[in-house]
């Protein structure tokens, strides 16, 4: 969920960040989100994808962004498209219930057969940090993982 990556510590440090690079003021340029955004560490967007955010943040086209519109673009963009209860839900089906463990190589091919993004190396990259038990994913801690 959303406000759960986005948590206190998070915010204060993105409202920091934004502090600085309006100058104090209460609202940034928006031709300064993107470099904002690398500030702060996430990957560069493309052109386009700056554009939208801009865009976005600024529906009104005035030139300037405040804090609030400015998380609520990062978290549209950048919060986990899921929840708690969306993870359980989709992991219910796969683990053991006895257990609630999953291996390690289930879920890599569950990865692989329905994510058309995934390939191989991407699958095998993602497995390399998921927290296993042996050869098991202990889902509970898993999903606590991803939601930070």
């Amino acid at each position: 969920m959303a406000d759960s990556f986005f948590n206190k510590e998070r915010v204060h440090e993105l409202k920091e960040a934004f502090k600085l690079k309006s100058g104090g003021e209460e609202n940034l340029k928006t031709s300064d989100l993107g470099p904002l955004l690398e500030a702060i560490g996430l990957p560069p967007l493309s052109v386009k994808e700056t554009i939208a955010m801009e865009g976005d943040a600024d529906p009104d086209r005035t030139g300037n962004v405040s804090f609030d519109s400015f998380l609520e673009v990062l978290k549209a963009k950048f919060a986990p498209p899921f929840n708690e209860e969306k993870l359980d839900k989709a992991f219910g089906v796969l683990r053991n219930p006895a257990n609630k463990k999953i291996h390690i190589d289930e879920m890599k091919h569950f990865l692989l057969a329905y994510n058309d993004e995934c390939n191989q190396d991407a699958v095998n990259d993602f497995a390399k940090n998921v927290p296993l038990d042996g050869q098991d994913v202990d889902i509970d801690k898993f999903v606590k993982n991803l939601l930070g």
